[in-house]
């Protein structure tokens, strides 16, 4: 008995493409501008559809075809019923044009669009011409189009949509209303998952995991986000399971994100290895790993200072509250320089094979960051070492007086038993005193060689802290050598070459005399030398001295 034909597979995007302004997602601030301008009838001869890929663009430029030509009259919303909506969701509607810039993009076929604009409809009111990825057309082709736009007939409306709109010259932008269609949150992403997928998941039993981890991987992009659903279906049998989806996409889990950051800023290294030779074994893309941990940290950073992160990070509520709570136990600055690690790492891997070398190398670096010393931290030990005691907020101790020799002449010679008498007997008491007012730290110089008030130093480096928290973490270690000729001299230590390289850049260097001439009041500029000098550690510290 022969098989029964399979009904051909039609992808999710196709299928489940929006129908009514209603349905697309996450546009409001252009679907109701659009609904209104429709009820209005004050509908523009020419509109530009902006933003990334798969958020809504053409499907918005579809609708608003479907509005104007829709048979029950120009309404907010389509039908979706009658011969003109239907045979515009099939594609073959004789008066919606769809050109396709990218390979009809030369001046012959704008010149053939011309002469078709002029005939007028043949089967709805309005002629509409979407033209897509409008962008790659040629400047020939662009100022063929100017006049056409400008002044077309009234049966004819102009959709063009790009995902990169400052490549469309200037005449052209002129003569349109922009909209710029925006990324779609995680949220929403998920919840048009669920809502497509409702019948798969049922059948796939597809748990919530996986929708969360496919709208992070789709990046604000709901076609991306179902083109990996419908991936991750036909590669799943029986059950989706989120093993199977990092699998397929060769991406980290969110949890193993949070994971490896932990243990980095606990000092694991033994930890932070395996972490990366699991995630090795298991197949896993080393740079995509690296990226999703520089997204991991800029949330980290946002999350820091932002009074509603929810608007600003684009996580699921309980990825948020997970990010958040470890934001609150890192330093700033560290999640500053991790940045610069990542962004590194992230640069070599295009150009080495050793994906996990790179990945290790970063991690040490990573890892080493808490046990650095700060310039502040410098600072603080140097005004620590001049009044033992200041650190912790307590007065320094007076120390012990040694007791005075015994006079005595030069004639005298005791006996060994006045001798031991004279040792046994206690020497008199002295009644206490008054402890001692502790006195103020007062540093002159940080470097004895150098001629700049530590006051001043600590007060451009708190300058250059607010301003520009990227160049001050450049400067640990450094030290002011000496102020010649309204020239400061300032040392870097030799091993932090990297470091050099960018203090003598021009933006960074105009950036810090700015600093130390609002803390100096007049110009100074600065001459940057390589020293060998050691860094402190808190081993290094002197002894207090006992009571």
């Amino acid at each position: 008995m022969p098989s029964k034909p399979q009904t051909p597979f039609l992808a999710t995007a196709r299928r489940g493409r929006p129908q009514r302004f209603a349905d697309v997602v996450a546009q409001e601030h252009i679907t109701t501008v659009l609904q209104g301008a429709l009820e209005r009838g004050k509908v523009s001869h020419a509109y530009l559809f902006s933003g990334p890929r798969g958020v809504g663009k053409t499907s918005t430029a579809r609708i608003l075809a479907k509005a104007l030509n829709c048979e029950q009259g120009v309404v907010r919303e389509p039908c979706n019923e009658c011969r003109s909506c239907r045979s515009i969701t099939a594609g073959t509607h004789i008066d919606i044009i769809e050109i396709d810039a990218a390979s009809n993009r030369g001046i012959d076929n704008i010149r053939d669009l011309r002469e078709a604009v002029r005939i007028g409809p043949a089967m709805g009111r309005t002629k509409v011409y979407i033209i897509d990825e409008v962008h790659m057309m040629t400047p020939d082709a662009f100022n063929a189009l100017l006049k056409t736009l400008e002044e077309p007939p009234e049966h004819a409306k102009f959709i063009l949509a790009t995902t990169e709109e400052h490549k469309v010259p200037e005449t052209i932008l002129s003569r349109c209303q922009r909209f710029h269609f925006r990324r779609i949150p995680v949220v929403a992403i998920i919840n048009n998952l669920k809502k497509t997928y409702a019948g798969e998941s049922r059948e796939l039993d597809i748990p919530e995991a996986v929708f969360s981890y496919v709208a992070r991987a789709a990046r604000g992009s709901v076609r991306d986000a179902q083109s990996l659903m419908d991936q991750i279906i036909a590669f799943s049998e029986d059950r989706v399971t989120l093993e199977a989806v990092e699998t397929l996409l060769g991406a980290v889990e969110f949890d193993t994100l949070l994971a490896y950051v932990e243990r980095i800023h606990q000092g694991d290294l033994d930890g932070v290895l395996n972490l990366i030779d699991e995630i090795s074994q298991r197949g896993r893309d080393l740079a995509q790993f690296v990226r999703d941990l520089i997204e991991l940290y800029r949330h980290l950073m946002v999350a820091q200072y932002a009074k509603e992160p929810q608007r600003l990070i684009d996580l699921a509520p309980e990825q948020l509250k997970a990010t958040v709570e470890l934001s609150g136990r890192l330093e700033t600055e560290t999640i500053l320089r991790a940045l610069e690690v990542l962004f590194t790492a992230e640069g070599q891997l295009k150009s080495t094979v050793e994906d996990r070398l790179v990945v290790e190398l970063a991690s040490f670096k990573l890892a080493k960051l808490t046990e650095s010393v700060t310039l502040r931290d410098l600072i603080a030990r140097v005004e620590g070492w001049e009044a033992p005691g200041a650190r912790a907020g307590t007065a320094p101790r007076p120390a012990a007086k040694a007791a005075a020799p015994r006079a005595s002449s030069p004639s005298s010679n005791p006996s060994p038993a006045n001798s031991s008498e004279a040792v046994a007997s206690p020497a008199p008491v002295a009644p206490p005193s008054a402890p001692e007012e502790p006195r103020p730290v007062r540093i002159e110089m940080v470097d004895p060689k150098g001629s700049i008030p530590a006051p001043l130093w600590r007060q451009f480096l708190d300058q250059l802290h607010e301003h520009s928290p990227k160049i001050f973490s450049y400067l640990e270690g450094a030290q002011p050598l000496g102020l010649q000729n309204d020239r400061l001299t300032i040392a870097i230590p030799k091993v932090h070459g990297f470091q050099y390289q960018q203090l003598k850049g021009r933006k960074n260097t105009e950036k810090i005399q700015q600093a130390l001439g609002e803390v100096f009041d007049k110009k100074l500029s600065v001459e940057w030398v390589l020293k060998e000098i050691e860094l402190v550690s808190d081993a290094d510290a002197p002894p207090e001295q006992g009571v």
